[in-house]
């Protein structure tokens, strides 16, 4: 299935990237594979990740303390944000 990262949610990723990549070099480098691949997996198994709110879904990270919420629809997967595990992910709209 095709997976769609909305902008908010690259935006997220790519911050976190770079914090991660000026922490240590090649960092954000692991971070940005950890969320390939598990936007690899969405695209294979789309609902086999547990539902959080409503419809949205959440995937972790691995090695990461971050997670991926996203929804699945018809034909696509749409990752609508890219939070800290310590975050509420009531700080960010729902669709």
């Amino acid at each position: 299935m095709k997976v769609r990262i909305e902008p908010e949610a690259e935006a997220e990723i790519e911050t976190a990237a770079a914090w991660y990549q000026q922490e240590a070099p090649g960092l954000g480098n692991e971070f940005m594979r950890a969320v390939e691949a598990a936007v690899g997996t969405l695209g294979r198994q789309p609902a086999g990740f547990a539902i959080v709110y409503g419809q949205t879904h959440r995937i972790g990270l691995r090695r990461f303390p971050w997670s991926l919420f996203y929804v699945i629809d018809a034909d696509q997967v749409a990752v609508l944000a890219c939070l800290h595990q310590h975050r509420d992910p009531q700080d960010w709209p729902h669709n």
